[in-house]
């Protein structure tokens, strides 16, 4: 396993913030498609995944 995918491994550890934010741009980049994925994944309004981010950008 090279180092990059060691720190992508190691990268989807992280919180989301840390990881949307982080100052290599391949874990960010990955961080945005996993986070897309979730999205897409959520059929209810009230799923606790969304109020984890709303929540943050609201208050």
């Amino acid at each position: 396993m090279s180092e990059e995918e060691k720190l992508l491994q190691e990268a989807k550890k992280l919180p989301w913030e840390e990881r949307l934010f982080h100052k290599n741009w391949k874990v960010r980049n990955e961080a945005h498609i996993d986070l897309a994925a979730l999205c897409d994944s959520i059929s209810d309004p009230k799923d606790p995944c969304i109020r984890e981010f709303v929540c943050r950008s609201v208050f």
